[in-house]
C-alpha cells in the first residue's frame, strides 16, 4: 500500500516551516522551537529546518545583520548582543556581525540622541548635572539601563 504524501510528517513539517517564514523572518533556533511546539519530532524538525536553510530562507547572519541595522540607533551594542544570543545566534557569528555594524558608529552620538529623546530634544540644556544631582543620577541610571558604558555616558554628560 502506498503512503499518502499528506501523512508524511517531514513533508508537513517542511510546509509548516515555509508557512511560518512567510509571516516573519526567524533564526534557526526560533524556527526549530516553533516546529517542536507544533508537535513535530526533533529529527523531523531538524530536517525541515535544514530544508529551508538549503534554499536560503533562513540565514542567521542575515537575520542578525537586519536586526542590528534596524535597532542600532535605539539600543546599545550590549543590549542587541543579549537579545540576539537569546534568539539563538551563535556567539562567534554575532560578534563579527556586531563589529561590522558598530565599527562605524560613534557611540557618543548615539548616547546624545538617546538623551535628546529622553529630554524631548533639549540637549545639552537638559543635562541636569549642572543643577540637580538627583536628576543627573536618574539620567545616568536610565542610560546605563539601556546598555551604554559608564565611560561613554560620563564623557557625554560632562561634555568631554
Amino acid at each position: 500500500m502506498m503512503k499518502n504524501s499528506e501523512d508524511d510528517p517531514l513533508k508537513k513539517a517542511k510546509k509548516r516551516a515555509m508557512d511560518i517564514l512567510t509571516h516573519r523572518d526567524k533564526t534557526e533556533k526560533e524556527l526549530r522551537e516553533k516546529l517542536l511546539g507544533d508537535g513535530y519530532e526533533p529529527g523531523v524538525a531538524d530536517e525541515a529546518v535544514a530544508y529551508v536553510k538549503s534554499y536560503g530562507y533562513i540565514d542567521d547572519e542575515r537575520y542578525a545583520g537586519n536586526y542590528i541595522a534596524y535597532r542600532m540607533d535605539k539600543k546599545s551594542r550590549m543590549v542587541l548582543r543579549r537579545e540576539l544570543l537569546a534568539r539563538g545566534i551563535e556567539e562567534n557569528l554575532l560578534d563579527s556581525v556586531l563589529e561590522e555594524h558598530f565599527s562605524q558608529v560613534d557611540e557618543d552620538a548615539v548616547v546624545i540622541a538617546c538623551i535628546e529623546k529622553k529630554c524631548r530634544g533639549t540637549y545639552p540644556g537638559c543635562l541636569p548635572g549642572r543643577s540637580d544631582e538627583k536628576e543627573y543620577g536618574k539620567l545616568m541610571r536610565y542610560l546605563m539601563g539601556r546598555g551604554y558604558s559608564f565611560d561613554c555616558i560620563r564623557r557625554v554628560m560632562k561634555g568631554d
